[in-house]
């Protein structure tokens, strides 16, 4: 499996999976157990700030909570 942000049209026999981004609900809860914590209502707002801000991209999502969680 390779993962690109770009069609990669060399790859001989390669099919192209398009995956969308997450849901607001889905990115938060990804959020949340990657980084270890459990959110509260006056978190809930800067989770999904956080998640906005990275387009609710999984890869972004993880890097932060990884950061987070150390």
């Amino acid at each position: 499996m390779i993962t690109s942000r770009r069609r990669l049209t060399l790859l001989e026999g390669a099919a192209a999976l398009p995956l969308g981004v997450l849901s607001a609900q889905d990115a938060s809860l990804l959020f949340t157990r990657l980084a270890d914590r459990s959110t509260d209502l006056s978190q809930a707002d800067a989770v999904a700030d956080i998640n906005r801000l990275c387009g609710r991209l999984p890869l972004a999502i993880a890097l932060l909570a990884g950061r987070l969680s150390h």
